[in-house]
């Protein structure tokens, strides 16, 4: 969605690097066209993926929020929305999400922390709550209440082992 790619923007922007951003795409169509020859260490890798892409509502995709609990409850909206395991008609429930976000996570996100590096996701609401779900052991009888405040950086200190160690909202 754009507006975790605008929000990426904003911080690029206020991080004034000398280093170079350079987009790479998973898509292997886009990513076999990408002939990048310049010297790695004097650039900024950004990862786009789909598998860190908002969660889908299916049939409620797009709609209203305000209209949606009208037609259907509040209640039942809120199930749809905050629950761990409730699929929306036609679409996917936060643990489906989970399904495409922690793999990414400990495949590509985990691998850099135990690099040693720093790490910056910029998702969307649902595709965070899952990671964070993940990195600090919430159950899914709890998730439900996890708030991920729109906007604010969330930083995670990790121990070697990638252990947490610290959250710090910003």
């Amino acid at each position: 969605m754009l507006r975790a790619v605008q929000t990426l923007h904003y911080v690029l922007l206020e991080l004034n690097s000398k280093k170079t951003p350079i987009i790479y795409h998973e898509e292997k169509r886009i990513h076999d066209r990408e002939h990048y020859t310049g010297d790695r260490k004097k650039e900024l890798p950004i990862y786009q993926s789909v598998d860190l892409a908002e969660r889908y509502y299916g049939n409620l995709q797009g709609l209203n929020k305000a209209e949606t609990m009208e037609k259907y409850g509040k209640e039942q909206v809120h199930l749809w929305r905050r629950s761990y395991d409730v699929n929306p008609p036609g679409g996917e429930s936060l643990k489906g999400t989970t399904i495409r976000t922690i793999p990414y996570f400990k495949n590509h996100i985990l691998k850099d922390l135990q690099d040693d590096k720093t790490v910056l996701v910029v998702a969307h609401g649902n595709s965070l709550r899952s990671i964070v779900m993940y990195v600090e052991g919430i159950s899914e009888k709890d998730i439900p209440n996890l708030e991920i405040p729109t906007g604010v950086p969330i930083l995670y200190t990790f121990d070697k082992n990638i252990k947490m160690l610290e959250k710090t909202l910003l």
